[in-house]
């Protein structure tokens, strides 16, 4: 993503890749990236910006924080803090187009906590405690549906590295 004159910018590069990445010609790219600059116009979404996104996304869910930013992980893929237009169209095409092996590469990168490249036990606890976070403890199965969903992601864990 380019910057002239304070301006965000997307640059022949950045065009280039989003279209060889995607099924995206170089129109529609044009059309969603001023959309994007719309809602975002340094061109980046932070992580406070996304957990709004996510909030307005999911209104009924609970304890969003958490969930927001092992997605917002897996979406900054340079890790400098900030999700770009490049970044966002890239995974955004994937996760709505990709096939079944694509889309199992980004749900890795939610688990795979330290991006090491391979998911432990406490990566995987984390993630599910903090997904199942995002229902109600107060709800009708609250607390104890959390808790199976635990102890269930334990057992899965032991039989699959067995």
């Amino acid at each position: 993503m380019g910057n002239k004159n304070g301006k965000a910018f997307l640059s022949e590069e950045d065009l280039s890749y989003i279209t060889s990445h995607t099924s995206l010609d170089r129109s529609q790219v044009d059309s969603y990236y001023k959309n994007f600059l719309t809602d975002h116009p340094k061109g980046k979404i932070n992580l406070k910006s996304f957990k709004k996104m996510i909030e307005e996304a999911y209104p009924d869910s609970k304890n969003v924080d958490k969930f927001a930013k092992h997605v917002f992980r897996m979406y900054d893929a340079n890790d400098d803090g900030s999700i770009d237009f490049q970044e966002f169209m890239v995974i955004l095409y994937v996760l709505s187009s990709g096939g079944p092996e694509d889309n199992l590469k980004q749900i890795f990168k939610v688990f795979d906590i330290n991006r090491n490249g391979s998911i432990n036990m406490k990566e995987m606890k984390k993630i599910v405690k903090d997904l199942s976070a995002l229902k109600d403890p107060k709800g009708p199965k609250g607390k104890k549906e959390q808790e199976a969903m635990a102890k269930g992601s334990s057992r899965r864990w032991t039989r699959m590295t067995m």
